[in-house]
């Protein structure tokens, strides 16, 4: 739990964040950018409206250092990935891969994430040939799309893989024996171990896969992220020297620790 001086801290650096100037709201509409949220619990969250989450506000305080008005759009990973492509949105905070490094502009990178393989109470992973054993594991969940957060695991054919619609889910599904392991990022599967009260059925905290990095990446097709292009990465750069990226992630996913 928060002490009251870090409460302090972090009301003072998200005060600066949302604080940052006013003048972006006088901008035409025609230089609007509509910036994609992902719809992961926590990250992005669209119940009845308004968009939420740490994307939500972390896309805020960029944009707004930028002097930049924006619109905000939600969907699930693969259609955002999709749409990023097309054109039909202008940015979003999505992490690094090969695709993503091929189709969008890499504006700037925010931060990391952990990527790991949670398996059920007693699974024991302590190195890659445990995945490919079946006396361990007889079946890996990968989130929908989430391919790329263990690229090698995903290509394996000799590893069984179900597919499971979200991350949180994947938890509820070692609990009921669906599968022996999942491979998540390791906030949001905290997030759906403490939603559903699954800890003593996990391994958590689960074996390490790969850091991957954050970026803000923004669509080759948008005409008006390619003209913002440096507004934009001077603004993550000063957004970053706030440490405003992480104290957004505090505040959403601090209480996941207060058992943990």
């Amino acid at each position: 739990m928060y002490c009251a001086i870090h409460k302090t801290l972090l009301f003072a650096a998200l005060s600066i964040v949302t604080g940052i100037t006013v003048a972006s709201n006088t901008l035409p509409v025609e230089r609007t950018l509509t910036i994609g949220i992902i719809g992961i619990s926590k990250w992005g969250e669209a119940n009845n409206n308004p968009i939420t989450g740490i994307m939500r506000e972390q896309s805020h305080a960029i944009f707004r250092m930028a002097n930049i008005q924006t619109r905000h759009s939600y969907a699930l990973y693969p259609r955002l990935v999709r749409q990023l492509k097309q054109g039909f949105i202008d940015c979003a905070i999505l992490t690094k891969t090969p695709g993503e490094i091929q189709h969008n502009l890499m504006i700037s990178h925010l931060y990391d994430v952990e990527i790991i393989a949670l398996g059920r109470k007693g699974t024991v992973i302590n190195h890659y040939d445990d995945f490919r054993n079946p006396e361990i594991i007889t079946r890996v969940g990968f989130p929908n799309g989430g391919k790329y957060l263990f690229t090698k695991l995903f290509s394996d054919t000799k590893v069984k893989k179900q597919i499971v619609p979200s991350q949180q889910q994947g938890p509820l599904m070692l609990a009921k024996g669906r599968i022996d392991a999942f491979i998540g990022m390791k906030y949001s599967l905290l997030y759906g171990i403490n939603r559903d009260k699954l800890l003593g059925k996990t391994n958590y905290p689960g074996y390490p896969i790969q850091r991957l990095e954050v970026w803000l990446q923004c669509s080759k097709k948008s005409a008006l992220a390619i003209h913002f292009q440096a507004r934009l990465k001077s603004a993550v750069k000063s957004v970053k020297s706030l440490r405003a990226f992480q104290t957004i992630n505090d505040k959403w996913m601090s209480f996941l620790f207060i058992n943990h």
